[in-house]
């Protein structure tokens, strides 16, 4: 299993050509920190292996600061891939909390088991407030 396509979005609908991802986001602005992104959405597309066919499975998502460490993010999604021989993909719309304490460009590391599937960049800045 390989991800293909992995960005965050406000959300996923069906077009007639197939999905259309809203809102995709590399980043957000905020007037001040910590601040908690509560049940943030991820778009995955997921490239099956015949191997990965039918079976169980965890991604676990880890966030990474601006100077690399690690920081708490409890979350992972469990799921059974498709059984069926005709799928060769798989689409997940997880939503994340993810909580930043610092500003600048952070990255969500997407792992199964010790294997890292992908790394996602996602940039936070410090918006002034408008008077």
């Amino acid at each position: 299993m390989t991800i293909s396509c992995a960005v965050f979005v406000d959300g996923v609908r069906q077009g007639e050509n197939g999905i259309d991802l809203c809102g995709l986001s590399e980043g957000f602005g905020f007037p001040g920190l910590p601040v908690t992104l509560e049940k943030m959405p991820l778009f995955l597309n997921l490239e099956l292996d015949d191997a990965d066919r039918g079976k169980s499975c965890r991604l676990e998502f880890h966030l990474l600061s601006p100077n690399g460490q690690a920081l708490d993010s409890p979350n992972w999604l469990d799921f059974t891939l498709p059984a069926d021989e005709d799928a060769v993909t798989a689409k997940l719309l997880p939503t994340l909390d993810l909580t930043f304490h610092k500003f600048g460009t952070h990255t969500l590391e997407i792992r199964r088991e010790d294997t890292l599937l992908q790394r996602l960049r996602l940039t936070i800045t410090q918006q002034g407030l408008r008077t």
